[in-house]
């Protein structure tokens, strides 16, 4: 296994947005701190920050709702601050179309999405069926969408950026419409990024009969370098005994911002490749 594997995303095509008596750039050269400073194609600067959710999940009863928001920030000389909030699937991903939107308006998403909010705001895309979209139109293919998720989000300063939030929520509804299954994750943010991650957890033990509280944990990792790679897992008890260790099957290589956008300026960003997911227990 190589080391450079990181679970975080990188970059999207950025679009400049404006709006009147809003702010979600700025004109002149921010000081972003360990941020990325982004320069748009009319000449305005951001603040920039890159995530990933490694899985999402849609159809065959699954869904995933994306929600975001920005808290309160001081307004500057009257104007209010924002945030743009990019969300796009990774070619990693077994499905590139998507039935959803923001809530209360769908249709069908085939590309990155943007979501413009200010100050003290809120919204949520809702991530909701599988679609195959031809030249003759979109239709429902009845297939489950999963994989990974790339987030940008940019701010006039570092302060609106450090304030927008996003969370991603699974919901699982069966043949009978009931909801049996709902988690919430955070994004992992790039600059927290790692090639080693730790957790504890709770497992039922397999050969246990089965019960309403059992606990049966599951992971998702996707590949951040530019080099194909496997992930190493390992298992420990309570008192740190190494229980079982084993590779996930090689993840296919992402793809540089400079390839997968066209443009030198995000040459050091990697949009994320293979994914791999499984429960602990079948793993």
């Amino acid at each position: 296994m190589l080391s450079s594997l990181k679970f975080a995303i990188s970059v999207s095509a950025l679009v400049c947005l404006a709006a009147q008596g809003q702010q979600y750039t700025t004109t002149t050269k921010p000081s972003c701190g360990q941020y990325a400073t982004v320069q748009f194609s009319d000449g305005a600067y951001a603040c920039e920050r890159y995530a990933t959710f490694p899985w999402f999940a849609a159809g065959q009863g699954w869904q995933s709702q994306v929600s975001m928001f920005v808290q309160p920030v001081p307004r500057v000389a009257g104007v209010v601050r924002g945030a743009l909030i990019y969300l796009g699937v990774g070619p990693g991903a077994s499905g590139a179309d998507l039935y959803g939107g923001s809530f209360g308006s769908y249709g069908a998403i085939t590309g990155d999405k943007v979501t413009a909010l200010p100050s003290a705001s809120a919204a949520r895309l809702d991530l909701i069926d599988s679609i195959t979209c031809l030249v003759g139109g979109c239709y429902y293919d009845g297939n489950l969408a999963v994989g990974p998720l790339w987030v940008a989000i940019d701010a006039p300063d570092v302060q609106t950026l450090e304030a927008a939030a996003t969370q991603l929520i699974f919901l699982y509804a069966d043949s009978t419409n009931v909801l049996s299954r709902q988690v919430a994750v955070p994004p992992v943010f790039n600059e927290k990024a790692s090639g080693r991650w730790a957790s504890s957890f709770s497992e039922t033990p397999v050969g246990q009969a089965a019960t309403t509280n059992d606990n049966f944990m599951s992971f998702a990792v996707t590949n951040l370098s530019t080099v194909a790679q496997s992930v190493s897992v390992s298992l420990y008890d309570q008192a740190g005994n190494l229980i079982v260790q084993k590779n996930t099957p090689t993840l296919a290589a992402g793809f540089t911002g400079d390839v997968y956008f066209g443009s030198s300026q995000f040459a050091s960003e990697v949009i994320p490749g293979g994914v791999y997911a499984d429960t602990f227990a079948s793993f």
